[in-house]
């Protein structure tokens, strides 16, 4: 189940956070302020790609995402719902992508509990780009899950911990489990090559700490972890996942940089495909390595061009990721991503790339690609994004 896997898994997310918002402000007579924003973008995309049948060269509607944010004196909520043109439909697939509550019960002191983002790497998002690195697809960024999460927040540092008791289930589409908005370990039956598995009880920590190197230097260091329960459903045995990362982000003036390393064990207890593992995302399934490094790694710079009245000044971002496999004759996969990021009028958002990939299912490499790899090509896209933001 790839076709729709690669349609759509390129152009999965957006940084809700550089969308604009209708805002609702609700007062009582204590004069504590109601803040309700409703916000969302239409999207649509043109691609020109040489590694499928349709190489595109065409404007298509590409989604519509709604956003609700809700937040008064201690508390908060945050709801993000996503649909897809997928299966010959305008909305084929759609679900949650985040749904929680938060609340502040001390200074510097919050939790959060729902469906939300697993703290681990150095942001939720490893880069500026549209397409994401490819470590999104393989369950190591934008990673939400069902749980609860502790936030701990003194000078200088930024503590995070958190249970999560599963994924966020499989809302529609044609899949058994593999239907929703981020990557993980999937079960789907009519997949024969490929594992059962579950993944529950996830417990992560996240511990990062800011530099005081420069004064005009904005720069910090981290590391995080990651440990979860994995059953396979067809041996009835347990084994497990484990994540661990390294990171540094940093700001100059114009100038920012970010790099994530770490690595992955997926110990699968399946006799059969004992060196892979079965992920689900966007309606679509594929194996990936269970032993592996990985690495993101990301320059930007902010230019000071005048485009014109109403623009903002471009983003010119590199982003780099390659997944480094341990096992002997299983080529690396990797990802490099060029592209210019720019607004009009700030509702109008412009994201402008090219994709340059090898041994990546997401860019043609096929249900296998991320486990053994067998491709030594590199597949090309150009992909444009035209949002309207509301």
């Amino acid at each position: 189940m790839l076709k729709p896997l690669l349609y759509i898994l390129p152009f999965l997310t957006s940084t809700y956070t550089f969308s604009e918002s209708t805002q609702i402000n609700l007062a009582n007579e204590d004069q504590n302020n109601v803040n309700f924003d409703v916000n969302g973008t239409l999207r649509f995309k043109y691609t020109h790609n040489d590694y499928l049948i349709d190489s595109g060269n065409k404007i298509e509607f590409f989604d519509a995402v709604l956003w609700l944010n809700y937040k008064h004196n201690l508390w908060s909520a945050y709801l993000d719902y996503r649909a897809y043109e997928a299966h010959n439909k305008l909305a084929g697939i759609h679900y949650l992508a985040n749904a929680w509550v938060g609340y502040q019960f001390a200074p510097k002191h919050h939790l959060k509990l729902g469906l939300q983002p697993i703290p681990i790497g150095v942001d939720r998002y490893y880069s500026s780009t549209f397409n994401l690195s490819m470590l999104y697809a393989l369950g190591l960024e934008e990673v939400n899950h069902l749980g609860v999460t502790y936030q701990f927040t003194p000078e200088h540092y930024q503590l995070e911990l958190g249970y999560f008791a599963r994924n966020a289930g499989s809302q529609t589409g044609k899949s058994e489990n593999s239907s929703h908005y981020s990557s993980n370990l999937t079960a789907e039956s009519s997949f024969n090559q490929g594992t059962q598995l579950e993944e529950k009880n996830i417990f992560t920590a996240k511990l990062s700490r800011k530099l005081n190197i420069h004064p005009k230097i904005e720069s910090y260091i981290g590391a995080s972890y990651f440990y979860g329960d994995v059953e396979n459903l067809q041996t009835n045995q347990n084994g497990d996942r484990k994540i661990w990362t390294i990171f540094h982000k940093s700001q100059w003036q114009n100038l920012g940089s970010k790099i994530v390393f770490g690595g992955q064990k997926i110990n699968n207890q399946d006799q059969t495909f004992e060196d892979f593992s079965t992920f689900g995302l966007a309606d679509g399934y594929y194996n990936v390595a269970n032993n592996a490094n990985f690495l993101s790694a990301e320059i930007n710079y902010l230019l000071n061009v005048d485009l014109g009245q109403n623009f903002s000044h471009p983003l010119l971002y590199s982003n780099y990721s390659r997944y480094i496999k341990n096992k002997q004759n299983y080529q690396d996969s990797e990802r490099w991503i060029n592209g210019v990021y720019f607004t009009y009028k700030d509702n109008f958002r412009f994201y402008f790339e090219h994709v340059s990939a090898k041994n990546d299912t997401a860019f043609g490499g096929g249900a296998h690609a991320y486990a053994e790899g067998k491709n030594s090509d590199w597949n090309q896209l150009t992909y444009l994004s035209l949002g309207y933001y509301f």
